[in-house]
């Protein structure tokens, strides 16, 4: 026979059930309530931020812009600045998409009330001067700095000398300067491979456009004259295109020199394979 607990001892159990959910409740709520405190104890707070390794960039942008990050709470509960539950992966993000300039940074805590950012600004490598030669002081235009990667990523100084290789046309365009790609990483650093191997073999150039798939790269021009240009195909190896300027340069300058032989012409086209084009001079 089954036991049926009278009224009297039902209530008495919904009482005591009532009595222990209302002491866990509160349990619970006083434990989440000193954990909820205990984050925004100021010993736990950030309030300094160390930065290492600009030279170009103010630490106040950089300082100001982690701040911002750093505002506000999680779900208006825990604070975005308690050491402990910093947003790490938003400030790098956030950091790298606001400065070009940045190659790296590195986010770390710095005891209980700091962290430190080191930063990596990307080295200037060559110019993007726009798609014109400047074949003359008045053609020149603003030029951009540009990385070894092949990334336009800030605005260049005029500079009282060819400091730096000057390169022009490229993937550059739509009106879309900096943050573009001159050229795929990998294509920009065969190419520009290419130019100081042309440059090694005597060849004097500070300037090299890339328009549709020609390489032009133009060579110094003496005493005000406009400049000879070599032509080359993207389509054809470098390797390839370096052997055809080397065959074709030691058979002219059999009794003359490289400059000579380069100032006496206006350029040389290695476009198309064992045909060699040129133009002398007048």
């Amino acid at each position: 026979m089954s036991y049926i607990p009278t009224k009297k001892l039902a209530k008495k159990r919904k009482k005591i059930f009532i009595k222990r959910s209302f002491i866990l409740a509160v349990s619970i709520l006083c434990i989440v309530s000193s954990i909820i405190f205990a984050f925004h104890v100021e010993n736990f707070r950030i309030h300094s931020i160390s930065i290492s390794g600009i030279t170009s960039i103010p630490e106040s942008d950089i300082k100001e812009l982690v701040k911002k990050v750093l505002a506000d709470s999680y779900g208006y509960v825990i604070p975005r600045d308690n050491t402990i539950f910093y947003p790490k992966e938003e400030i790098l993000s956030t950091l790298q998409n606001a400065f070009l300039k940045i190659l790296s940074v590195d986010v770390r805590r710095d005891g209980l009330q700091g962290i430190t950012i080191s930063i990596e600004e990307r080295s200037p490598y060559v110019l993007w001067c726009g798609n014109k030669i400047a074949i003359s002081p008045a053609d020149n235009t603003k030029c951009y700095f540009v990385d070894s990667s092949g990334l336009v990523y800030s605005e260049a100084p005029v500079f009282s000398s060819d400091v730096y290789m000057h390169y022009y046309g490229g993937a550059v365009g739509n009106g879309v300067v900096l943050g573009a790609q001159y050229l795929p990483t990998n294509d920009f650093r065969s190419l520009d491979q290419f130019v100081y191997m042309l440059i090694s073999v005597g060849v004097e150039s500070k300037q090299v456009r890339v328009y549709g798939g020609d390489v032009e790269v133009y060579l110094l021009g003496k005493g005000g004259t406009i400049p000879t240009v070599l032509r080359f195909t993207i389509a054809q190896s470098y390797t390839k295109s370096l052997s055809a300027f080397n065959t074709f340069i030691s058979d002219q300058t059999a009794t003359t020199t490289l400059q000579k032989f380069l100032t006496s012409v206006e350029y040389l086209d290695f476009r198309f394979g064992n045909k060699i084009y040129s133009k002398v001079r007048k």
